[in-house]
């Protein structure tokens, strides 16, 4: 799947995930931290043909945090950021953007021919 890298711009993730920004962003920090040996400090953003705005440190090896190893990262994290959100909301409805990043995640995930 085709995507665009821009710098570094929390107003978009913001834009993007609503309250579960700052939670997706902790999320990813941890996960490929576990998966590189180091939480990344510093972030860009792709944007994927399907819309979904994914968190990635600007240098990375892509033989240790390959492509479809990102995208099951983010799943998890975007995932995990929802399900925080709503246990701190008793339940409430999750921003629709949430729901729908949480959907396209998952098919996003899947290793494919087209992806």
């Amino acid at each position: 799947m085709q995507f665009t890298t821009i710098d570094n711009d929390m107003e978009s993730l913001q834009r993007a995930y609503g309250p579960c920004a700052n939670s997706l962003l902790n999320q990813m920090s941890f996960l490929v931290g576990r998966i590189i040996g180091d939480e990344p400090t510093e972030w860009v953003f792709r944007v994927y043909a399907n819309g979904l705005l994914v968190p990635v440190p600007p240098l990375v090896d892509s033989t240790v945090l390959t492509e479809l190893l990102l995208r099951q990262t983010f799943h998890k994290a975007i995932t995990r950021a929802a399900e925080a959100l709503s246990v701190a909301t008793n339940g409430g409805e999750l921003p629709e953007a949430v729901v729908s990043a949480c959907k396209e995640a998952e098919a996003f995930c899947r290793p494919s021919l087209v992806n």
